[in-house]
């Protein structure tokens, strides 16, 4: 019979998958991190980062150039405006400009509430269809076109009511275009059911 005491020191080692596990060194095994590669600090899957839309510039950023620019034209070659001055054209002027940045807030408040990227530079988490949604798919540019034309009416800035078809040239094609072929790859089958029930606009 064996005399336990003279057995192996290192037999519990391996029944215990030591050895297997690395800890104890069987061979030549590289010491260094288990990963030797490179270090890959974008997202896990190793694809580009999405950002949605991709819209490079805030999209308000469009109606105030617009304005700016037909008040610099107006003051180098002014038209008269042709609906009545006085106080009734400042209070029908000012109620737009309100309403106006009312339907854009409620534009964004909403979005907020459920959580979904204001910026169109990030990807939709969800589509929106509630709220000031139910009537028009983009309450924030409604906003601020029912806004910027109340601008031109207190102001008089004709050329600012020329500039404004331009900008909204602009906005569809560099944002709204965007932003609803984003929508469409995302939620296919929604977008296409909430278009056949929502305006663009109105």
């Amino acid at each position: 019979m064996s005399d336990p005491a003279n057995a192996p020191r290192n037999s519990g080692l391996a029944d215990s998958g030591l050895v297997d596990s690395g800890l104890v060194d069987s061979g030549p095994v590289d010491s260094g991190p288990v990963d030797s590669g490179p270090v890959d600090s974008g997202p896990v899957d190793g694809g580009p980062v999405d950002r949605g839309p991709a819209v490079s510039f805030p999209p308000p950023l469009l109606f105030v150039s617009g304005f700016a620019i037909g008040v610099v034209i107006s003051r180098f070659w002014p038209i008269p405006a042709p609906w009545p001055t006085g106080v009734a054209r400042i209070v029908v002027g000012l109620l737009m400009f309100g309403v106006g940045v009312t339907l854009a807030l409620v534009g964004v408040i909403t979005f907020r509430s459920a959580n979904v990227a204001v910026y169109p530079n990030r990807p939709a988490r969800q589509l929106v269809t509630h709220g000031i949604y139910q009537y028009t798919r983009n309450p924030m540019y409604v906003g601020m076109t029912v806004a910027y034309l109340g601008g031109v009416i207190v102001t008089g800035m004709v050329w600012a009511l020329f500039t404004l078809p331009i900008v909204l040239i602009v906005l569809y094609l560099l944002v709204i275009r965007r932003e609803e072929r984003h929508l469409v790859e995302r939620f296919p089958s929604q977008f296409a059911e909430y278009c056949g029930k929502v305006r663009r606009w109105i």
